[in-house]
């Protein structure tokens, strides 16, 4: 698997992509997004060792939520990638 994957759930929810990553015993960290909010979930070899609630986030199972997954090494904290890595700004590099 690449080290990161984005797009939408479709007419599945993100309870049928965790059951994916529950069966391939992947580690990374997976952001959920839909209308109201995200979560963030911190998984390793296929499960949910911790989550994070932004937002009114809805429902695991509700069809049509964004997402991104960056593949990882289990560890203590969920691991984004900087979206600026070479930034002199640590805001920057943050996002």
């Amino acid at each position: 698997m690449s080290k990161g994957l984005c797009g939408t759930t479709g007419t599945l929810g993100a309870d049928a992509l965790l059951e994916a990553l529950r069966n391939l015993r992947c580690s990374g960290t997976l952001v959920l997004g839909d209308a109201t909010g995200s979560m963030i979930l911190q998984i390793a070899k296929g499960q949910v060792d911790a989550s994070f609630k932004l937002g009114s986030y809805a429902r695991l199972d509700a069809s049509g939520q964004t997402f991104y997954l960056h593949t990882h090494e289990p560890s203590e904290l969920p691991e984004l990638p900087a979206r600026r890595a070479n930034s002199g700004s640590a805001l920057l590099r943050a996002l």
